[in-house]
């Protein structure tokens, strides 16, 4: 099983984007999301993909990504 770990703050606003595996405990960085944000939501599709939503940058965002799962962008 992968987990995906986008945006967030690290003294600054974040696009970086990883999958975390749990089976064997390791980070793999992956395509960056477009915007960078912090406090969004995310949700797993049926289709497998997650839809990245909302959060902040300087201002709140209204804006969505969509990460797919397949090609890791």
């Amino acid at each position: 099983m992968e987990v995906l770990v986008a945006g967030g703050y690290n003294e600054d606003h974040l696009n970086t984007a990883e999958l975390y595996h749990t089976l064997t405990g390791t980070w793999i960085i992956t395509g960056n999301i477009n915007n960078a944000r912090r406090y969004h939501t995310a949700s797993l599709l049926t289709n497998e993909n997650i839809l990245i939503i909302g959060g902040t940058f300087s201002t709140v965002l209204n804006s969505a990504e969509l990460y797919h799962t397949l090609t890791q962008t």
